[in-house]
């Protein structure tokens, strides 16, 4: 046994290698399949036209904007409103529309859109019936953003954004 842990500490040294002590030699070079050349590695930090795009968002269009203000108003109906419900992906529906990743939050350029929105349906004393007459399925203003409730209602109308 004790043979054996002799064999491998110079086993040991060989596959880790020792500590280099001689400071005249220059460090090695990266090898060819890690090194990139500058001009290489200034083009792939460089964010494409494309990514610019994304990067720096556009101001929101009016359309874009009613759009945003009557999905808020929308879903504050929904939570008002026993009768009424939204889809799982209306919202991602419209964010793509409006091209925003997140219009809800105060952050957005959409944010005081939304809360407007918000505002706007909490203060409306008949807001199940504005909601359905302008974002439900035949709405006149925004129509399918709303569906009626499938929940205890067998025949709940519905429909998608």
């Amino acid at each position: 046994m004790k043979k054996f842990t002799l064999l491998l500490l110079p086993l040991a040294l060989i596959a880790c290698g020792e500590p280099n002590t001689d400071t005249t030699k220059e460090p090695a070079t990266p090898s060819v399949e890690t090194a990139t050349p500058a001009a290489e590695q200034a083009t792939i930090n460089e964010p494409s036209k494309d990514e610019n795009q994304l990067i720096s968002p556009q101001e929101p269009t009016k359309e874009d904007k009613e759009l945003v203000y009557n999905f808020c108003y929308a879903l504050q109906a929904t939570a008002e409103c026993d009768n009424l419900s939204m889809r799982l992906d209306t919202e991602s529906k419209v964010q793509e529309k409006v091209q925003a990743s997140d219009i809800r939050s105060s952050d957005s350029a959409f944010g005081d859109t939304c809360t407007q929105g918000i505002a706007d349906a909490v203060k409306d004393k008949n807001v199940c019936a504005v909601a359905w007459e302008k974002y439900g399925c035949a709405g006149s203003v925004t129509p399918r953003l709303l569906q009626e409730s499938p929940f205890g209602n067998k025949n709940a109308i519905l429909c998608e954004f």
